[in-house]
């Protein structure tokens, strides 16, 4: 399984920063084997679990984010999580959803995308794009 997280490529770093939260709070949510179990220092310091996979933050264009989730759609190997603009304008959950109720699809505009699947797939939708500098 290899994992990989698309962002927008005109966000600003503090948007950057939170699509990527974001998307990887919904993975945590989504695929949670992905963590693993706590860990401890040699005091006895918990450390929460983290992810045992390597996760790229990957850049592109908007253009290119909404090309590549309509593919995802149509690709059943493929487990995709999108996270849009309206999501990050909207104050609470309500609004976000009353929002998207509203909005026609072709309005739709990608902060991000995260994708799960088979590495090989995976690779194919993201191969070309680079990591966010």
């Amino acid at each position: 399984m290899k994992i990989a997280i698309i962002i927008n490529e005109v966000l600003p770093c503090g948007l950057v920063s939170n699509t990527a939260a974001v998307l990887g709070i919904s993975l945590g949510k989504a695929f949670p084997d992905i963590v693993r179990e706590s860990v401890y220092d040699s005091a006895g310091n918990e450390f929460v679990g983290i992810t045992c996979l390597n996760i790229p933050i990957l850049s592109a264009t908007g253009e290119k984010l909404k090309e590549i989730a309509g593919k995802v759609q149509q690709d059943e190997e493929i487990f995709s999580i999108p996270f849009i603009e309206v999501a990050q304008r909207c104050r609470d959950y309500d609004s976000y959803k009353e929002s998207l109720l509203k909005m026609p699809p072709e309005q739709v505009v990608y902060s991000g995308l995260a994708l799960v699947g088979p590495d090989k797939k995976v690779s194919r939708y993201t191969g070309a794009l680079p990591l966010v500098r």
